[in-house]
């Protein structure tokens, strides 16, 4: 799912700065020409440090270092005036250079950074939406996928505990804690956490920086070990916007990796919840890559159910939220999607509301396996064996023309 598009961008600093306290002369710069979009931002922030330069002049006959040649002597024409820059104009161009460093912590064009736009605030990281909030009520899942994903939790109502690895914009990690669930969050980027804490009201300190993998398989130890207690809800989230399937993804989708995130999790009745991006169903890659990684799942939980996050109808690229369990996983309604609209409409839930995905989402189901048997879209007809080794398809620009439909 896409967010809406963003017609102005307005910055929020990282440094507790709101996006009102920018010095004027950015603000006038990211104005002219009409605003920069969401892919822009981080060559609109160029732009701003280059125009905030000014150009350096070389002394006549100087010589460059190590070199030892001669560099070109200035001329009347492109000499500086005697007077030098105005003070007005050298003040102005610093506060544009130094306002450009808000946009990131780093230099690279990739950095974590916060967007605002009308009610909704972004976390933007590597060319994609990361995290989104609507401002006026940050409690509201405005991605669709994360709906799907909070739902975790009322399949499995004792549920005591819970372990977030990719923390993105927070949506599920402080929804999962409003529910009185513990919740441990991990992001390998700092930045991204810093962000979430500072601008999305992710619970401080509750964030642990370091590989989610790694974090994995050492809960997994001690849980073996008796030195940790499993977690009861596994949620991985770690999609890499700008190369969704690259190994961001892939590598929580190794043998190896999901056996211990089954080890990770309490026996029997600990839940696992695995997002993925594919493009529309109707292509072929599509479906190669869900069925990859329903094999996958499906070799090491008994039971998997694989929703999109939207109607079956609707084309282009969507989250598929995957639940893996040794348990039941709660769907003795069915998958009818027009019983499923009749029960929304009677609970009064309006269409496109977090209450209509919730009820929704089962009517959208994409995968499933059942002891040993997986079969795609609900087709009881076709079916295949769960496979831990299956084989990544050949990507083939699969990944970019999925990373550019998310954009």
């Amino acid at each position: 799912d896409t967010a809406p598009p963003l017609q102005h961008l307005r910055l929020a600093e990282q440094r507790k700065t709101s996006a009102r306290s920018l010095p004027q002369p950015l603000i006038e710069f990211l104005g002219r020409g009409g605003a920069c979009r969401l892919q822009q931002v981080c060559e609109c922030s160029k732009r701003a440090a280059r125009a905030a330069m000014p150009q350096k002049q070389k002394k006549k006959g100087g010589k460059s270092k190590g070199k030892g040649k001669t560099t070109r002597e200035t001329t009347n024409d492109d000499a500086p005036p005697p007077s030098g820059l105005p003070l007005k104009t050298l003040i102005a161009a610093a506060l544009v250079a130094g306002a450009a460093t808000l946009f990131s912590t780093t230099r690279s064009c990739g950095a974590p950074r916060v967007v605002e736009e009308g009610d909704l605030r972004y976390l933007v990281n590597n060319g994609g939406v990361i995290g989104v909030q609507r401002i006026g009520a940050p409690e509201q899942a405005v991605f669709r996928g994360w709906v799907v994903q909070r739902t975790a939790s009322s399949l499995r109502d004792k549920a005591r505990n819970a372990l977030v690895v990719g923390l993105g914009g927070g949506s599920v990690a402080q929804y999962w804690r409003n529910t009185s669930l513990s919740v441990h969050a991990v992001e390998i980027d700092g930045r991204v956490a810093k962000l979430a804490e500072t601008h999305f009201g992710v619970t401080r300190g509750t964030t642990m920086v370091q590989d989610g993998l790694k974090f994995i398989r050492k809960r997994a130890d001690d849980v073996r070990r008796k030195r940790g207690p499993p977690y009861d809800l596994l949620n991985i989230d770690v999609i890499d916007a700008g190369d969704p399937w690259g190994s961001a993804t892939w590598r929580f989708l190794g043998k190896s990796a999901l056996s211990a995130s089954k080890k990770a999790l309490t026996p029997q009745q600990g839940l696992l919840v695995f997002t993925i991006v594919l493009g529309s169903l109707s292509d072929q890659r599509s479906r190669q890559y869900l069925k990859v990684a329903t094999q996958r799942l499906g070799a090491v939980f008994p039971r998997v159910r694989a929703y999109r996050d939207s109607p079956l109808s609707e084309p282009g690229a969507t989250n598929v939220v995957f639940f893996a369990s040794d348990g039941g996983l709660d769907d003795e309604t069915g998958i009818n999607a027009d019983e499923r609209a009749a029960a929304a409409e009677l609970s009064g839930a309006e269409p496109g509301s977090e209450d209509w995905v919730a009820a929704m989402h089962k009517s959208w189901e994409v995968a499933r396996c059942d002891a040993g048997t997986c079969a795609l879209l609900a087709n009881v007809s076709d079916t295949f064996a769960p496979d831990g080794s299956a084989a990544a398809p050949p990507d083939k620009g699969y990944s970019a023309m999925v990373a550019s439909q998310l954009r």
